[in-house]
């Protein structure tokens, strides 16, 4: 259930704009554990997604 969640949360971020919710989804798409719960958005892993969504996205402004 976790790949379907994050892919859900991934979407959502992208649909309203919102890196940190795409974030958040692609932290737990990558988590291999599927009954883990939603990554915080302050976790390492998530921090590490946000700027790879940032990057892709061309947006490096603070």
């Amino acid at each position: 259930m976790g790949k379907l969640t994050g892919r859900i949360t991934e979407f959502l971020g992208q649909w309203t704009n919102d890196r940190e919710t795409e974030a958040r989804g692609r932290a737990e798409q990558n988590d291999p554990d599927p009954e883990a719960p939603v990554p915080a958005p302050r976790e390492p892993v998530v921090e590490h997604e946000k700027e790879r969504v940032r990057r892709e996205h061309g947006d490096l402004s603070g």
